[in-house]
């Protein structure tokens, strides 16, 4: 970080209060380094066991069914919290290194079956699908 570690050590033990530019810049770095794999690891966890995720995607959505159902694609905006068990199999998917097109599919199963089938309670059956996508965000 371009200073001694007895330099750093004295700023959380409250004996040097300001540090110059370079060196406030690189502790954030390094805090931040530090920090953030831990925290997106619980955030992963608390979304994958209980909290599931809110997924919202701007994409054309269709249906694969049966003869007669209406199954033509449109572009929608989807805002949708899914079951911590699709959210796990969506994270744990992108932690391994998934393609987007995998990626793609699990995001438009979860969705169909919270938003398109209301967690179960209607449309059994239909498997949705999604391509021309425009944007998906992620929150915990």
């Amino acid at each position: 970080m371009g200073t001694s570690r007895r330099t750093v050590q004295r700023y959380p033990a409250g004996k040097l209060k300001r540090p110059q530019k370079a060196l406030r810049a690189a502790l954030e770095e390094e805090t931040a380094r530090d920090w953030q794999p831990g925290v997106r690891a619980r955030v992963r966890e608390q979304a994958a066991s209980s909290g599931g995720l809110l997924i919202e995607a701007r994409a054309r959505f269709w249906f694969r069914a049966a003869l007669g159902s209406t199954d033509d694609p449109r572009i929608r905006l989807v805002t949708q919290t899914v079951s911590p068990d699709h959210a796990g199999r969506i994270l744990a998917a992108r932690e391994r290194g998934a393609t987007e097109a995998e990626l793609y599919g699990l995001v438009a199963k979860a969705l169909g079956y919270a938003y398109f089938q209301k967690f179960g309670e209607r449309a059994q059956g239909p498997e949705v699908v999604f391509s021309n996508v425009e944007y998906i965000d992620f929150r915990f």
